[in-house]
């Protein structure tokens, strides 16, 4: 706390996602240190110290954030959870369309907390919470361009529609005078993101092993492609795939917060995946199914123990030569680059039997399987 101002400590309070973030850890004697702590957060942000400021809005809003946090704080070290950043105090969340009991913290992405419950028929689900409300545009627009790939009857009875999430609920969530969007999906059990296979298997995967997570992901481009939609963040940590149960060699593409539609301009990028773009992104060029192809490749070099670097593509020496061609293809300036992810798809398809023969189901381990 020493030396922090008021609009510091605001900021702090407002993008806390528990309370671990504000009062960080505690010393052997946690009731102690908590107050001692929370007093040191409410001398700086208690109104009676800005009075005939312009900082006293600023001041009360703080307080009652802080009265929140402390609230939670209190309850997890009394429960004995305090330190445990996915715990969280039991909450019910009542929509119009649904009940929403939120029992713990998932994850923490770019933009959002996501946290897991089970909604009213006892079903687990995640909800997406936006950090701040200067996201909420974003979620909002992922709710908006999925709706519209699912509100096509013809459409979602497409077999390739299992690659995209189906989007439960999406409301306004009012906490302490603020406004987030909230979408709610089914929760993916026995699913991994592909940067979970990742830092699994930092060496890189069989080329057999690494197909059918590519060939899942390029699925679900044909079908966002064929919608008129550029995902616009096609990246290891945004592919859920599922090894074995409860549907397995399974792929689904998530979040949606920077899709467009095609021809369109991008609102944003994910900041510290940069290394992962194409270059006609940082260049304000329209959104085309190209860019989504560059990301995907990218994608399927990572697998096979490959890396970006600034001359382009490395890969191992054991990755046969003409899937190093297809993917080098797909890297190419986005005037030559494919534009069509069918015929990627359909290429990658014949490269595979060409090389293996036809297809075998190949098991695949998540987590890695311990070498007894």
């Amino acid at each position: 706390m020493t030396g922090r101002t008021l609009t510091q400590a605001f900021r702090v309070l407002n993008k806390a996602i528990c309370p671990e973030d504000v009062f960080g850890p505690l010393d052997d004697d946690p009731p102690a240190s908590l107050k001692t702590e929370y007093r040191e957060w409410a001398k700086l942000t208690h109104s009676d110290r800005y009075t005939g400021t312009a900082d006293k809005k600023k001041a009360q809003d703080a307080f009652v954030l802080l009265q929140k946090w402390h609230k939670l704080a209190e309850q997890k070290v009394k429960d004995g959870k305090y330190g445990d950043r996915s715990a969280i105090t039991e909450i019910t969340v009542k929509t119009k369309t649904g009940v929403y009991t939120v029992t713990e913290r998932v994850a923490s992405g770019d933009l959002c907390e996501i946290y897991g419950g089970t909604n009213q028929a006892k079903e687990r689900v995640v909800l997406k919470v936006t950090r701040t409300p200067a996201n909420n545009d974003l979620i909002a627009n992922e709710s908006a361009q999925l709706r519209y790939l699912w509100d096509n009857p013809k459409r979602a009875k497409l077999k390739l529609m299992q690659h995209i999430p189906q989007l439960l609920d999406a409301f306004e969530l009012k906490q302490d005078k603020i406004t987030k969007r909230v979408n709610v999906f089914r929760r993916l059990d026995g699913y991994f993101t592909m940067q979970d296979v990742l830092d699994e298997y930092p060496e890189g995967l069989d080329p057999h092993d690494a197909a059918w997570m590519w060939n899942r992901q390029l699925s679900s481009l044909v079908i966002t492609h064929e919608a008129g939609i550029v995902h616009g963040a096609v990246l290891p940590r945004n592919f859920m795939l599922c090894p074995t149960d409860p549907v397995p060699h399974d792929g689904i593409l998530i979040d949606w917060a920077y899709s467009v539609k095609t021809g369109g301009q991008f609102r944003a990028i994910c900041p510290d995946e940069k290394v992962n773009y194409p270059p006609e992104i940082f260049v304000k060029k329209p959104a085309s199914p190209a860019t989504d192809i560059y990301m995907s490749a990218v994608c399927m070099i990572r697998l096979l123990g490959g890396q970006m670097t600034k001359s382009g593509a490395e890969l191992p020496p054991t990755v046969p030569r003409p899937i190093k061609g297809l993917l080098r293809s797909c890297l190419l300036s986005v005037a030559h680059r494919p534009k069509d992810v069918f015929e990627v798809f359909r290429d990658f398809e014949q490269i595979l039997k060409q090389l293996y023969g036809p297809r075998k189901f190949r098991p695949f381990s998540m987590p890695r399987a311990t070498i007894k």
